[in-house]
């Protein structure tokens, strides 16, 4: 018997991983931003610092996070940089042991650590801490430099959907300011080198991002290209290693017989 199979363009997403392709499971789009703050246990007990922010000799970029430690090593305040070249106002919280436990903090006429991306800041006043925070807040001058890039992205995957698809990724680290997100038509390519057949998307903070069909080029259901993409971290230092690459393909199946 004969039969006849019309045309039929089937859609996958994979992961390009040592060389093999490995299905990728779809992943809600998720909402965050590239530099965060994890979670402080505040008090009722604080000081409020603000002011400029220099790094690399430069005005230290949105997506900075700026955080503020005790001598004994506790996560004491936290901000992400929404505006290049400054912080703040931000909460530096001091020790609590009205309560039980005791929530760690800063304890009266103790200097505050400031750190920026990760690495020490210095800070213009040097800044010792008290609860004051209902009658005076501080500025104090923060500069950083970095040396090293952040960690790559991971987790990089893309749910497809009707002209497009949209891509999601997890951080390496806090400390990213924001992020590249790359397309290319061959697999391993090198971002931003000559020739590398590969179209800078533009940048983010988040941690998704949406393509579609754009002029001249068609993302789903054309089974003659098939894109590639990459997604670098970026600090005041440079851009990240590649982290796990995605691709879309697209298949068709011709006529056939039995």
């Amino acid at each position: 018997m004969r039969g006849y199979l019309s045309r039929i363009n089937w859609r996958a997403v994979l992961a390009l991983i040592g060389g093999l392709l490995v299905i990728s499971a779809a992943a809600p789009v998720r909402i965050a931003l590239a530099g965060y703050c994890p979670p402080i246990q505040g008090s009722s007990l604080r000081t409020i610092v603000y002011g400029g922010l220099t790094v690399n000799a430069a005005a230290g970029p949105v997506g900075s996070v700026v955080e503020a430690r005790s001598p004994r090593g506790d996560l004491v305040g936290c901000f992400v940089v929404e505006n290049a070249g400054d912080y703040g106002a931000m909460y530096v919280y001091g020790e609590d042991t009205s309560v039980s436990p005791t929530i760690p903090g800063m304890r009266s006429g103790e200097p505050i650590a400031f750190s920026v991306d990760g690495v020490s800041a210095t800070s213009t006043p040097a800044q010792t801490w008290a609860n004051d925070w209902k009658t005076v807040s501080h500025q104090v001058a923060l500069a950083a430099t970095l040396t090293a890039p952040p960690p790559a992205a991971s987790n990089v995957q893309a749910t497809v959907w009707e002209n497009g698809l949209t891509l999601t990724w997890s951080p390496g680290n806090a400390y990213a300011n924001h992020y590249e997100v790359w397309r290319g038509t061959t697999p391993y390519y090198d971002p931003g080198a000559p020739g590398c057949n590969c179209t800078l998307l533009g940048t983010t903070t988040g941690l998704s991002w949406p393509d579609s069909d754009a002029a001249g080029v068609d993302l789903i259901g054309d089974v003659s290209t098939n894109y590639f993409y990459a997604v670098r971290a970026v600090n005041a230092a440079g851009a990240s290693a590649v982290g796990p690459r995605v691709g879309e393909f697209d298949f068709a199946l011709q006529p056939g017989s039995s």
